[in-house]
């Protein structure tokens, strides 16, 4: 019985160790934040408050969404919204982006919302250093069954990156 004790102990120690804010741990762990998404700036970004109230700038990791300007964009951001604004959610976090926002990816219970946008065709998979193959399959499943953006005519499912490209003078 005794045994069995001091494992239920250290099982919820890493249970706890999990679960502190980024901040907090050290900088060699896998960094977990969850609080409350407070806001949802677009289909690829947000702002989640931690249970210290603390404010943290997220872009979701792997997908770009259409820009606000951009065909579809308004609809992306709403998806997200829709899904998470005012959810507790957990953020794994992958480090940070050049604009100081953690890059992370949200999950709502079980669900993997950056997987969730691309399946519903509400963001592209990012197409960076390294591609998550998961991803890839669902927006070619969500583009093959025309969800989302890829209802729209094909002259205005413009990539992000592409459209940001065109838009700079």
């Amino acid at each position: 019985m005794r045994n069995i004790l001091s494992i239920l102990v250290a099982l919820l120690v890493l249970v706890g160790l999990s679960l502190l804010p980024e901040h907090n741990r050290s900088s060699g762990d896998p960094q977990i934040i969850q609080g409350e998404v407070v806001y949802v700036s677009d289909g690829d970004t947000l702002t989640l408050r931690d249970n210290l109230n603390q404010d943290h700038r997220i872009r979701l990791v792997g997908i770009d969404a259409p820009e606000l300007a951009q065909p579809y964009g308004q609809t992306s951001k709403q998806v997200l919204a829709q899904r998470v604004l005012q959810e507790q959610v957990v953020i794994k976090s992958y480090g940070t982006d050049k604009y100081g926002r953690t890059l992370g990816r949200i999950l709502l219970g079980a669900q993997d919302i950056n997987a969730v946008m691309v399946e519903r065709g509400a963001a592209w998979v990012y197409r960076g250093s390294s591609v998550d193959k998961t991803l890839m399959g669902l927006e070619s499943q969500a583009r093959s069954e025309k969800r989302g953006l890829w209802k729209l005519p094909r002259a205005e499912q413009v990539n992000p990156q592409t459209w940001r490209r065109l838009q700079s003078p």
